[in-house]
């Protein structure tokens, strides 16, 4: 059985929605890669995740 047309419709908006990083994604992404406050957040060595360094200031 073919999916019904609101089940694309639905699909299709999931699909553009992954595209786009949301705002939470994109403000924390900004403050990892801001090198002015690796003493609180920063990249680990490879790159690959981050650290937070004082949860407390980070909060």
């Amino acid at each position: 059985m073919a999916p019904s047309a609101e089940h694309n419709a639905n699909s299709s908006t999931g699909e553009s929605q992954r595209s786009t990083p949301t705002p939470f994604l994109t403000k924390t992404y900004h403050l990892v890669d801001d090198r002015t406050i690796n003493d609180v957040i920063s990249w680990n060595d490879t790159g690959t995740s981050f650290i937070v360094w004082n949860p407390t200031v980070f909060a």
